[in-house]
């Protein structure tokens, strides 16, 4: 057999499949498609491994971060929670352009099903990287580990925004009164204020700033998905179908088409 016809037959069986494929996307998540066809021509992206051409998944709640420091994460949080949406731990990050997560893994075209909404911070592309807020941030290596353990616990218990920050000051009177940090509120006075100016940066850089249910014009804009299930489908798969094949019926491009 040819390697002609090898791959044509392959290309007909993969479109017979992926035919398959966009009907249940089509039927099981009829309300992101309805959105879809009604709002924009772009889809939702995300890099993932380990997944085969597709297929569906449940959200993970217990999201840790991977570079922010988690002082930091809890606040962006707690400010999120403060805006009327889900935090980042149970958001499932999307993008709007095929390329950008390719670092994440293999790109996958995504699919909420049943309900669904979602959001991205105007104005911020990656709250992590815009806003220097790593784990090993030059700001937060100035201080003391016991002071940095110290403020990290007591933060992690903050209620809300303001109550993040009563503990932020409370951190700084406690550990001034140990042996270890006798002199430590004055001595640290430009380095506190610029920590301060830090935290108050990510507030002011969320607050009022969610845009939820639109499609950012910006395609680096993160966007963060909520929902329980998504279908996901491998998009350089998908779009190699229509590359392949020719000719094709309007009714069969119908079938392919979400």
């Amino acid at each position: 057999m040819s390697k002609l016809v090898q791959l044509v037959e392959s290309s007909l069986s993969d479109k017979e499949t992926v035919i398959k494929q966009v009907a249940t996307i089509k039927k099981e998540c009829a309300p992101f498609i309805k959105y879809l066809r009604k709002n924009t021509d772009r889809l939702l992206f995300r890099g993932m491994r380990g997944k085969k051409e597709f297929g569906i998944q449940t959200r993970r709640k217990d999201r840790q971060p991977l570079n922010t420091h988690p002082m930091y994460d809890k606040l962006i949080n707690l400010a999120l929670d403060e805006e009327g949406v889900i935090t980042r731990n149970e958001g499932i990050f999307c993008a709007i352009n095929p390329y950008q997560p390719q670092e994440f893994g293999k790109v996958y075209a995504i699919f909420p099903k049943g309900k669904f909404d979602f959001y991205y911070v105007d104005g911020i592309s990656d709250i992590t990287f815009d806003l220097q807020l790593a784990k090993h941030d030059e700001v937060v290596q100035t201080f003391p580990k016991g002071f940095m353990d110290l403020l990290t616990s007591y933060a992690l218990k903050a209620r809300d925004v303001e109550n993040f920050f009563d503990k932020y000051y409370d951190s700084i009177l406690e550990y001034s009164e140990t042996e270890e940090g006798d002199g430590f509120q004055w001595g640290n006075k430009y380095e506190l204020d610029d920590l301060k100016y830090k935290l108050d940066k990510i507030v002011s850089s969320i607050k009022g700033k969610v845009v939820k249910n639109k499609f950012p014009r910006n395609d680096k804009y993160e966007i963060v998905l909520n929902t329980d299930k998504y279908y996901y489908i491998d998009w350089e798969w998908y779009t190699n179908i229509a590359v392949i094949m020719t000719g094709l019926s309007k009714e069969e491009k119908d079938l392919l088409t979400f």
